[in-house]
């Protein structure tokens, strides 16, 4: 089956980080595809 060999999703832990994640592990399963979560966030502002 063509598909994804790899997944990446960036995730920034609100709310709704949890049903995005389940929906790229859904399809990396169906792929079979590497899946990686990367944390992102907001700029610290300094000064």
């Amino acid at each position: 089956m063509s598909g994804y060999k790899k997944i990446l999703v960036a995730v920034d832990l609100s709310d709704e980080t949890r049903i995005v994640v389940d929906k790229a592990l859904d399809l990396a399963r169906l792929y079979s595809s590497e899946l990686h979560l990367v944390h992102v966030m907001e700029p610290i502002a300094v000064g």
